[in-house]
């Protein structure tokens, strides 16, 4: 089924576009897209396996000596390409996830999504069995492909449902956040416009990274994007004669706004 050309293209579209990556995607999407890429192929196997059954019933059952080989054969075929589709889909975005996030190893993932192309393969060839038997009215070979495709098809879901276990796993890895610093006076708790300060910085403790608010111009001055996880001191830059405190904060989902900012306090002072 899967071409050797379409393998090599494939690989090379990830690489081509990995520099383009971090201003489409956070990793945490496109390992989102892996996930909408697994609820195909669980759709697709789905579809299969009912075709499959139908014409069980028809042949096994009911002793239809005329049943209907060639809707069940074009079906399978057209969701297994489907499957072999999407399976390609899982490869390239958790390649391009890991392209984001170095602290993430996909090859697990990309593994199991071979094995969901390679048992598609496989059906494919029982599935053309599978039909001559039936048609050649042979029982026990029709009884052999029956089970075998049967027993890949479920195997696909099963290895569809491990990769989104993996997916999950990972999500909270490269979990970010969004934070938005805002300054209130230190004697009157009164808020401060941010910009009033030159700027704020963020230093995350385990690795020792700083980070700049509005580093991409045009972001506002107080604000961070995309921060991974972690635990981090923020910092305002200061004045001329102000400043403000410095706080330390792990972040967290239980943090997050309805608006999607984390919310970082500083005591603003002045001379």
């Amino acid at each position: 089924m899967k071409t050797i050309t379409k393998s090599i293209i494939l690989v090379l579209t990830i690489f081509i576009t990995a520099f383009q990556a971090k201003a489409q995607f956070t990793a945490s999407e496109a390992l989102d897209e892996v996930i909408i890429s697994t609820d195909i192929i669980t759709s697709s196997t789905n579809s299969a396996l009912m075709s499959q059954r139908t014409l069980v019933i028809s042949y096994f059952l009911n002793n239809d000596p005329n049943p209907n080989t060639e809707d069940f054969l074009e079906n399978v075929l057209q969701e297994l390409e489907i499957i072999e589709e999407y399976s390609d889909e899982v490869n390239y975005y958790a390649n391009y996830a890991q392209n984001l996030n170095s602290n993430i190893d996909v090859s697990n993932i990309t593994s199991l999504a071979s094995q969901i192309e390679g048992n598609g393969d496989y059906i494919e060839i029982d599935s053309q069995s599978f039909v001559n038997a039936i048609n050649n009215n042979d029982r026990t070979e029709a009884t052999t492909f029956n089970n075998s495709i049967r027993t890949r098809l479920n195997l696909m879901i099963s290895l569809v449902d491990q990769i989104k276990i993996a997916i999950e796993e990972l999500k909270e890895v490269v979990k970010v956040y969004n934070v938005r610093i805002e300054l209130v006076d230190r004697n009157t708790g009164n808020s401060i416009d941010p910009n009033t300060l030159p700027g704020y910085t963020a230093r995350n403790l385990e690795t020792n990274e700083y980070i700049y608010a509005g580093d991409n111009q045009g972001d506002p001055i107080n604000i961070f994007y995309n921060l991974p996880a972690g635990t981090y001191r923020f910092d305002a830059r200061d004045g001329y004669f102000d400043g403000a405190s410095s706080t330390t904060i792990t972040l967290s989902n239980d943090m997050v706004g309805t608006d999607g900012f984390i919310v970082v306090t500083l005591n603003y002072w002045s001379e």
